[in-house]
């Protein structure tokens, strides 16, 4: 979905880059399809440096899969990116998100769900047809309220 290329790297002084990343100045996307940016804040071990990480993630799977795997309390804030050929006036925009939901059905398996600051759900654009029949869901994460899902560090 990302695509890097070696010309728009960014070196950093020594010391200052985390082992074994790379930085990169621009990227590309390789696929017109909706995309998140999620937004982390946690301390250091310390409690002396409050660091904030935002992490551009591709697909909705990815997504869910980062939410049970973090402290979801420390989680600032979450954009879905739509692109144009979802948008009536065919730009792209972006919707906050306040609620993630992982939604099965009997017959179509698993996809997400969310709710944007407006109250409004949506399932990304990807879905051709709302699921008749859901069998389970699972809050993945509400933005803003503390809860108790998520296995931490």
């Amino acid at each position: 979905m990302f695509v890097s290329h070696p010309q728009h790297e960014f070196c950093l002084p020594v010391g200052l880059e985390d082992p074994g990343s790379r930085h990169w100045r621009l990227v590309e996307l390789s696929l017109h399809t909706p995309w998140f940016l999620l937004t982390v804040s946690e301390y250091t071990e310390e409690r002396e440096i409050l660091l904030t990480h935002t992490w551009c993630i591709a697909w909705e799977r990815d997504l869910a899969d980062i939410l049970d795997t973090i402290d979801i309390n420390d989680v600032q804030g979450l954009v879905c990116m739509m692109p144009g050929w979802i948008s009536a006036h065919g730009e792209w925009t972006s919707r906050e998100i306040r609620e993630v939901w992982l939604m099965r059905t009997d017959d179509a398996g698993e996809f997400m769900r969310f709710l944007d600051v407006e109250g409004k759900e949506f399932d990304g654009g990807l879905r051709t047809e709302i699921a008749i029949k859901i069998v389970e869901r699972r809050q993945l994460l509400k933005v803003g309220a503390r809860c108790s899902h998520g296995t931490g560090r």
